[in-house]
């Protein structure tokens, strides 16, 4: 449940990956924690 994206950049240091994820037709990156994606 939630919204389909790519990884573009992970930040190992900091436990994040930045995400490109479309929403509402556009785009968006968002920063996210390993917790908060999953594999699909």
């Amino acid at each position: 449940n939630g919204f389909d994206g790519t990884i573009e950049k992970v930040n190992e240091e900091k436990r994040k990956l930045e995400v490109m994820v479309k929403i509402f037709g556009r785009k968006t990156p968002l920063e996210l924690s390993y917790m908060q994606v999953e594999k699909v």
